[in-house]
């Protein structure tokens, strides 16, 4: 089941490929809602990923065998804040996730829904 949302996951990010969001460019706090899921786009493979609090938020990377491109899948789980870092180009860049279902989600992710298991 695992497989087919990821596969369903990289189909819809290659579908949508006009959210273009460069981690280089990225803000450095990016705000979610509870209980969703998010696609965000790379220019780069990110390797050695880190998440600080996985009771909030959990993330996997999506790479393209043939490309560079990559998408980092962020799951949220409760209210609270983590951070996601991970090395791209020898450069590390961490990304501050403030999950809060009381601020707008931000506009330069791919929202996707998930499947919910009875």
């Amino acid at each position: 089941m695992k497989k087919i949302i990821l596969i369903l996951i990289l189909i819809l990010t290659l579908i949508s490929k006009a959210v273009s969001f460069a981690a280089e460019n990225s803000p450095s706090v990016i705000n979610l809602h509870t209980d969703c899921a998010y696609v965000l786009d790379l220019d780069s493979r990110p390797m050695e990923l880190q998440i600080t609090n996985k009771n909030v938020v959990n993330a996997e990377i999506v790479t393209d065998i043939l490309g560079v491109e990559s998408q980092l899948v962020i799951n949220t789980f409760n209210e609270g804040i983590s951070y996601i870092t991970y090395k791209a180009n020898n450069i590390t860049y961490t990304i501050k996730v403030l999950v809060d279902n009381q601020e707008p989600i931000d506009k330069n992710l791919l929202e996707i829904d998930k499947v919910k298991e009875p």
